[in-house]
Parts: C-alpha cells; sequence; structure tokens
C-alpha cells in the first residue's frame, strides 16, 4: 500500500559508514588519531580501462591531515586511501561485528568507494554499528521491546527478548572512533 519502512530498507549511507573504517584502522594499530593522512590527488586502477579518482565534496586537497581531522570533516579522499590500507574485506569484517549484516556481500563486489557510502545497508544496522561504537565497543543486537505488560503493569509471558552482548572491538577503538568536533 505505499507504506515502506525506512528503518529496514537498504540504503546507500554516505559518509555515515566512514566511522567504521576508522574504528577498524584504530582498533588493528594502523592509526591514531594524530597519524598524518595525505588529502592529495590519487587515481587507482579499477580495471585496464577504468580508474578510480576519489574526490572531496568542495573539490580541495588540503595535503597533509590528521586522521582525527580527515574524519572530523568527512574528507573523502583520505578515507578512500586508509580503505586501500585496511583492505575492504577487513573493513566488512569489522562492519558486521559492529552490527551492519547488511553489507553481506563478498569484498570483490565492493569497491574502495565503500568508506563512501557505496554499499547499500539499513538505517537499523548502522544505528546499531554506532550503539556499539558508543557502548565502548560492545554489540548489544536490537532490542525491539524490552516488556509488554497488561493494563495492570503485569508482564506478558514470551515477549521479553534476550539481549546478546559481546566485546567486538576495543573500548579505545571505539573511543577514537566517535566524531570530533570539527576542528579550525
Amino acid at each position: 500500500a505505499g507504506q515502506v519502512n525506512v528503518a529496514t530498507s537498504m540504503r546507500q549511507p554516505g559518509s555515515a559508514i566512514k566511522p567504521v573504517l576508522y574504528a577498524t584502522a584504530f582498533h588493528d594499530n594502523l592509526i591514531s588519531p594524530a597519524t598524518i593522512l595525505w588529502d592529495v590527488p590519487v587515481t587507482y586502477t579499477v580495471t585496464s580501462q577504468q580508474e578510480y579518482r576519489p574526490r572531496n565534496y568542495d573539490e580541495r586537497f588540503r595535503g597533509p591531515v590528521t586522521a582525527r581531522y580527515a574524519l572530523a570533516n568527512s574528507y573523502n579522499i583520505p578515507a578512500v586511501k586508509l580503505l586501500y590500507g585496511v583492505t575492504v574485506e577487513r573493513m566488512l569484517e569489522s562492519a558486521r561485528v559492529l552490527g551492519i549484516p547488511s553489507l553481506f556481500r563478498d569484498s570483490s563486489w565492493y569497491g574502495l568507494s565503500l568508506t563512501l557510502g557505496g554499499g547499500e545497508v539499513t538505517l537499523l544496522d548502522l544505528t546499531t554499528a554506532f550503539q556499539t561504537l558508543s557502548n565502548e565497543g560492545r554489540f548489544t543486537g536490537p532490542v525491539y521491546f524490552l516488556a509488554i505488560t497488561d493494563s495492570q503493569g503485569r508482564p506478558l509471558a514470551g515477549v521479553e527478548q534476550a539481549q546478546t552482548t559481546a566485546q567486538v572491538i576495543s573500548p579505545e577503538a571505539a573511543l577514537m572512533a566517535k566524531i570530533p568536533s570539527v576542528l579550525p
């Protein structure tokens, strides 16, 4: 009847997926927030006849920037370069344990644009991943109802849901991946 549940519909997340990449890189000790990333032109050969040149939203290049600054300002080029080092396969693995099973395809399906939102996810999955980062790297699956009660406040049998919890990323990496304030 024309109704769409946007929370469970597959959509491209855009740059909202970048904290997953950065959390993965922090967790794997590949970078720190102070690591210098280069915001300069780069070209990747996709096929013998195709090249990929990531661009920033404002078409500018800033040269050396810290990882913290690149994440806070959502710069695309440093993120794509970081994904190249982390690998698409590793980012997908991390995204799934953080709570994004909607990135279910094999790594060969996705390219370096994955960190710019090139893979479709559900809003529920993306918010679950952000909740995992906010929860110091502890994954807690979505809970739709904690309890349903009758008019007297008595719990109805069989409606409580068990919550699964697991430490899936280090608390330090989760803290570092929280989007910092934009620096001058």
